[in-house]
């Protein structure tokens, strides 16, 4: 009787601390359209590290890799729903993972290296002042013999197409300025 009662009060036990656990609920699977796979990331994690991809140790990249495993889907979801504001989580995401590219640039490049664009200097090739957010009216053309009017204008058009009719609604400048040859116009 004493074995049984031994026994009895050990089940007891085993109920009882058992009896609160359930299996987890099963999670909703990521839809096919939202899964994200590591190769991909891995891609992405490459793409944005630039220069860095060669540099940084497999760890560094590691986390450059799960955090894009977490972003992208919701992302994805956000941009399937319509909804263009980021989520809290969605941004603190891409807060770490802006934390993470500033530190391996400066790891790995220095403070204030060139980092392939810091010379030549600007140069400005034109302004033209914003009317109404829509037109332009030319304050400076300070003359290029790559680029004229016709190429400051398609810029300006080429932005307006991309951007929401009141984009530039609160602007009153348009500067056009390049960094020479191979590098950017903007």
């Amino acid at each position: 009787m004493k074995r049984c009662t031994g026994l009895l009060a050990l089940l007891l036990a085993a109920a009882l601390l058992c009896g609160g656990c359930q299996p987890d609920p099963p999670r909703p699977e990521a839809s096919p359209a939202l899964a994200v796979s590591a190769q991909e990331a891995g891609r992405l994690a490459d793409a944005q590290l630039g220069l860095l991809a060669d540099l940084v140790t497999p760890l560094e990249r590691e986390r450059v890799v799960s955090l894009l495993l977490s972003l992208i889907p919701l992302r994805q979801a956000r941009l399937e729903d319509g909804v263009w504001e980021k989520s809290g989580e969605e941004a603190r995401l891409v807060q770490q993972l802006n934390r993470l590219y500033e530190r391996y640039t400066v790891k790995y490049l220095g403070h204030g290296g060139t980092w392939g664009y810091g010379s030549p200097a600007e140069k400005t090739l034109a302004e033209y002042k914003i009317v109404n957010g829509e037109s332009l009216s030319l304050i400076t053309d300070y003359g290029s013999a790559q680029y004229g009017r016709a190429d400051y204008e398609a810029l300006w058009a080429q932005m307006r197409a991309m951007l929401p009719e009141d984009a530039f609604r609160l602007f009153s400048r348009f500067v056009v300025f390049t960094d020479g040859p191979d590098e950017t116009l903007a």
